[in-house]
């Protein structure tokens, strides 16, 4: 099957990890089948340097923006928009002390929400009685670089979120709040080791985040990474997710155990959880500081449904 790959482009001043998505994380991945059939899964690609990059002013509330994006910005001297590197790529800047700027992913272009395909991380209860059709795989993986890893100058958050508001990350830390799901990767706002070192986290909306992995890589400034994640219900218990940093598989994984203690979970027939990708970033002080993202997938595989002449699972 196709993995979509896209050739690396690696001009235009940021160094680092190409274009392209990792082989072994996508492996099996088929959009031309979820196109046939909408029933198999949903899936979602972008790449700035092809499609445009909504453009957020300053002091913007959250709002709805063409192509199914959310926006949100501070008060002063902060915006999101389109960057001229390699080709095009999105920048989330500011350069004022304590100032949001947020982009997330709205299926629909819903304000205020995500809409009507969001992602939900559904675990099994590990019981023959369980709908196994309502379980769903989730992958993601995006490209990313930021200007600066220089101490207290920015903090950000990239995975998937609820819906945002003003405020998200903390004012001090940039960490995430606790009043809403999170599950991705986390850099806060402190020494330049923290700055430099992105953490996997999770939470629900009702507690502090839960560190899984403290440190996900190593980052310098103006050189592009990859980030990806695997979600499986049906991957073996010890091994529900796994975690990818520049193409390489970490050998720490999100357990189905820990799902069941601050995770946003989706729990069929009680609780919806909805996520869908989001990009933050807050600034530390009063100096200049960017994340680029230049591309991401994000794939929604739902367990048991059959593909052309393939049998029921």
């Amino acid at each position: 099957m196709s993995h979509a790959v896209q050739p690396a482009v690696n001009s235009g001043g940021l160094a680092g990890a190409g274009r392209q998505y990792t082989a072994e994380l996508w492996d099996g991945y088929d959009p031309a089948a979820m196109l046939r059939d909408p029933t198999i899964g949903h899936f979602d690609q972008v790449d700035f340097a092809s499609t445009p990059c909504p453009i957020v002013a300053t002091n913007l509330a959250l709002a709805n923006f063409a192509g199914g994006w959310t926006g949100f910005t501070g008060a002063t001297a902060s915006t999101v928009g389109p960057a001229s590197i390699q080709g095009g790529v999105c920048e989330l800047t500011s350069a004022t002390d304590n100032m949001d700027t947020y982009l997330q992913r709205s299926t629909l272009g819903v304000v205020n929400g995500i809409g009507g395909r969001p992602y939900a991380f559904v675990t099994s209860n590990e019981v023959t009685a369980w709908p196994y059709h309502h379980l769903a795989r989730i992958r993601f993986e995006c490209r990313l670089a930021v200007s600066t890893v220089a101490a207290n100058v920015q903090g950000w958050f990239v995975g998937f979120s609820g819906v945002l508001a003003d405020n998200d990350l903390d004012d001090d830390t940039a960490d995430v709040v606790t009043t809403k799901p999170f599950f991705g990767w986390s850099v806060l706002n402190g020494a330049a080791a923290e700055n430099a070192t992105p953490r996997v986290i999770y939470q629900n909306a009702t507690a502090a985040p839960t560190t899984l992995i403290a440190n996900a890589g190593t980052m310098v400034a103006n050189t592009w990474y990859t980030f990806g994640m695997d979600f499986d219900p049906m991957a073996k218990s010890t091994e529900r997710c796994s975690f990818w940093f520049n193409g390489v598989k970490s050998s720490t994984f999100l357990t189905h155990a820990m799902t069941a203690t601050n995770f946003p979970r989706t729990i069929d027939g009680s609780t919806m959880v909805d996520l869908a990708p989001s990009f933050m970033r807050k600034n530390g002080a009063s100096t200049a500081g960017s994340l680029y993202i230049s591309n991401f997938r994000v794939c929604q595989e739902f367990v048991g449904v059959s593909r052309g002449n393939e049998a029921c699972g």
